[in-house]
């Protein structure tokens, strides 16, 4: 059984050093997870993310209208890369007109991004094919091709679709990022819910966009994202709702609980997690564009630490099994269908001279004397059709759409926009240590009671601040009336 398994591991290495479980939707893999958080409390139960950005996209190509979109823009390409003729007047027309353009992109089943890919390069050939059309229409001999590339609705069609797919792409390609955290993975979701929000009601595929987003994002999302987005320095509170602090605490309050701690160690947390909120010392600093999270939290020395040793908890979790299964994915491609015979020494260390090249990439000679930042690294991978590695469970992705969407007559607004204001983001694109076992108080507490009656002394002390406040006024005026009488 794969719960008993994970467990042998863990006993092996130390329950202490495993903060989270992490895997796919797979029957046997949430079962194992569940068991895994009920044996060991302190590790948490979480959905790999990754899977849904890719179910999202799944989901999305498997609407009636996007499929027959994808047939045509195929039948599109193969026609260009079949034909010689063809090919060379397209590529001559890139060239005249300076478009910068790497050809047609053919869409890929099983990468889930391509279809960016694919709409972003017809449409950067479209001034192409009208000069094809006009000045050299000889060469298209297929009927069906010359209907395509005079349907103005394709084209249009093809726009609605890039501007969907564009920040399902870039979230696919970060997601599955080895240094990737929950706070990223939630952000990538704000982005991936602002791009929809924005798109316009004229689009036809927005509200099958947004039940799809719901579904997935109901799936998916674990109380600790909006937690740990709250704890991360740059962002903190924007664009959370009022209301979601409730929430954000008793999260807060459940994990604190299930690492051993004490009600009077929770009502501490929940002092900080207020002072965090209000950037008072010493949670005031600044965050710059050269910190991480971990770094800036590691930096607050002040004792007791009990929000900066929850924090760095959560942002040493990667929620992406994805580096996991690229590594899987390395054996798989070394060992191939035919070197049957090799032995596992021997593939092992194939696959650790791979992972030092790949380390040492940048001193290689391909790379050597460039100097690429990182927006040009992200600029290139956003490009290929890297990223898209992960398999979908059939239990998880064989699912009727289009009959889901026709009996989901309700639904036209995303869920996210419960605890997030979605006008806030609209530039967003510029967007442990050991437990102490001194604790004083007791284990046998209910979360609940402890932040209700957190906020309840709270709103007391803001209702007696506000009471002294209007009698040191009543009486400033009293004293002044007084004084302009005896004058």
């Amino acid at each position: 059984m794969l719960a008993n398994e994970i467990a042998i591991i863990i006993e092996k290495i130390g329950s202490e050093k495993f903060a989270a479980v992490v895997t796919d939707a797979a029957a046997n893999c949430r079962v194992a997870r569940e068991k895994i958080q009920f044996s060991y409390p302190h590790i948490w139960n979480i959905r790999c993310i990754a899977h849904a950005f890719n179910l999202i996209a799944s989901d999305l190509v498997k609407l009636d209208a996007i499929k027959e979109f994808i047939t045509k823009c195929n039948k599109l390409c193969r026609f260009f890369h079949d034909s010689n003729k063809s090919n060379a007047y397209l590529k001559q027309g890139l060239a005249e007109m300076k478009i910068k353009s790497e050809g047609l992109k053919t869409w890929i089943k099983t990468r889930w991004g391509s279809l960016y890919s694919t709409t972003n390069s017809i449409l950067k050939a479209q001034p192409v094919f009208d000069w094809i059309l006009s000045e050299h229409s000889e060469i298209i001999t297929n009927l069906e091709i010359i209907r395509i590339l005079k349907d103005e609705e394709f084209f249009s069609t093809c726009r609605f679709i890039r501007h969907i797919w564009e920040p399902i792409k870039e979230s696919i390609n970060r997601v599955e990022s080895k240094s990737v955290d929950l706070a990223d993975c939630f952000i990538f979701l704000i982005k991936l819910a602002v791009a929809i929000h924005q798109i316009s009601n004229l689009n036809p595929f927005k509200r099958e966009a947004i039940i799809i987003f719901n579904k997935r994002y109901e799936e998916f999302l674990h109380p600790i994202y909006t937690l740990t987005y709250f704890l991360h320095p740059h962002y903190r509170e924007r664009g959370l709702k009022d209301s979601v602090f409730r929430e954000i605490a008793l999260t807060a309050v459940q994990l604190w609980q299930n690492l051993g701690h004490s009600d009077n160690s929770c009502k501490e947390l929940l002092s900080q997690l207020r002072r965090y909120e209000a950037k008072l010392n010493p949670f005031d600093l600044t965050y710059t564009e050269i910190d991480t999270p971990q770094v800036w939290w590691g930096s607050i020395k002040k004792k007791p630490q009990h929000l900066v040793q929850l924090a760095i908890r959560l942002f040493s979790i990667t929620p992406s099994q994805a580096s996991c299964e690229r590594n899987f994915s390395t054996l798989k491609w070394l060992l191939g269908d035919h070197r049957t015979r090799m032995n596992i020494t021997k593939l092992e260390e194939m696959t650790k001279v791979r992972s030092y090249y790949l380390s040492n990439i940048c001193n290689e000679l391909k790379y050597y004397g460039k100097e690429l930042i990182e927006n040009d690294i992200r600029s290139v991978i956003n490009n290929t059709n890297m990223g898209d590695i992960l398999e979908l469970d059939d239990e998880e992705s064989e699912i009727d759409i289009n009959n889901n969407i026709l009996n989901d007559n309700n639904n036209n607004s995303l869920i996210i926009g419960n605890i997030i204001d979605l006008n806030n983001f609209e530039n967003e694109n510029e967007i442990s240590d050991e437990i102490n076992d001194n604790e004083i108080g007791t284990l046998d507490y209910n979360p609940e009671d402890i932040i209700n009656n957190f906020l309840f002394d709270e709103l007391n002390e803001t209702n007696n601040e506000m009471e002294l406040n209007n009698r040191s006024d009543e009486m400033e005026l009293n004293e002044r009336n007084d004084e302009m009488e005896s004058n």
